[in-house]
Order: structure tokens, then sequence, then C-alpha cells
């Protein structure tokens, strides 16, 4: 039986990367506690999601995007995949089950 060779982490690997993308995601997780704090219903929660979060997650989607096709990621390296395995494709796919 094989031994499993354990990585680290990949803010290890990518400390430029991971902190950006940290922080537009603490951004999202902040707008739903903020809408628990509020106790908005699913309807609300929703339009406050819309109005705020959407925004912050074309930014990052063009981001991640863009990491690839600038090749300031590697494609095959542990950002590269985890990149390929968030961002769908135009049909909705993710991008790394399409290359298998």
């Amino acid at each position: 039986m094989a031994r499993r060779v354990s990585q680290p982490p990949l803010a290890e690997n990518f400390p430029r990367e991971c902190p950006y993308v940290l922080e537009m995601l603490g951004q999202v997780y902040g707008h739903d506690a903020e809408a628990h704090e509020r106790a908005l219903t699913p309807d609300q929660r929703l339009q406050l999601h819309q109005e705020r979060s959407a925004p912050v997650m074309d930014e990052l989607r063009v981001w991640l995007e863009s990491q690839l096709a600038e090749r300031r990621t590697e494609p095959n390296s542990g950002l590269g995949q985890a990149i390929a395995d968030a961002v769908p494709d135009d049909q909705g796919d993710n991008q790394r089950q399409l290359r298998r």
C-alpha cells in the first residue's frame, strides 16, 4: 500500500494569492452574518446577497480566471487545480472536470 504524502496547505505555498481570496470570501460571510443578525427573511437575505455579495463573487471569479488565463498561476499547481475546481466554465461545468 502506497503512503500518501501530505502537502502543505495552499496558503503556505501561495502566500500572495490566498489572502486575497480569503478576504473576498470573508466579505461574503460578513454579509451573511449581517443577514442573520438582522433576522432577515430568506427573500431579504437573497436580496442582500444579490446586492452585496454578487459583485464580490464576480470580482473574485474574474481574478481567479485571470490567474490561469494570464499564466500567473501554473494550472497543474495546487492553486491552479483549486481554481479550476472552483470556477465553472460557460456551461456550468468546472474546468478540471473537462480536462479529465
